[in-house]
């Protein structure tokens, strides 16, 4: 057996043609997460949208003590979903993040030359990518490494959770005033 018939892990290469199938049914299934992650956050952003103009529509009318438990009742509504979502998106962006490992972990078994998504999650990940053929170097800027698509899983509802608080503040300050 020759060192290049051994796989990182120490074990025999599985044959071409079914490990590429499996490399294929799990980049399906990465695709299909990414679709669910998406329109999940979607229709977060749809309920906390709705919630926020509501409660930002009672803020330049009369102060009511009506006006002001509805208010408070939308701050509060909004927060919780806000958290929720938070929680949410960690634990789907976790989730997305271990759908491209068990693709990577696949693509380890394959010649350097056959690998497609290790270098994908590798720019992805900030890191840098050189092209085997052109032996052209890729990094992407600093600004674009941070703002990934599964970050915003996690940031968007926590800057909404923070704009529910200052709406419940408001909502307080017309109890005080």
């Amino acid at each position: 057996m020759s060192a290049h018939s051994v796989t990182p892990d120490g074990g025999t290469p599985a044959e071409p043609v079914p490990l590429l199938t499996c490399i294929a049914d799990a980049g399906a299934g990465y695709r299909h997460a990414e679709i669910i992650v998406q329109q999940r956050l979607y229709n977060f952003l749809m309920a906390a949208s709705i919630l926020l103009l509501a409660g930002a529509a009672t803020v330049g009318v009369q102060a009511t003590p009506r006006t002001t438990v509805f208010m408070i009742t939308v701050s509060l509504l909004g927060l919780f979903l806000s958290m929720v979502w938070t929680g949410l998106g960690y634990r789907e962006r976790t989730f997305v993040d271990l759908h491209m490992e068990i693709i990577q972990d696949l693509e380890a078994r394959l010649p350097l030359h056959l690998r497609v998504w290790g270098p994908i999650a590798d720019l992805r990940d900030g890191r840098k990518v050189v092209f085997p053929v052109s032996k052209r170097e890729v990094l992407l800027p600093g600004r674009e490494r941070i703002v990934r698509s599964s970050n915003l899983l996690v940031v968007t509802p926590f800057v909404f959770g923070v704009a529910f608080v200052v709406l419940l503040c408001v909502a307080l300050s017309h109890l005080s005033g």
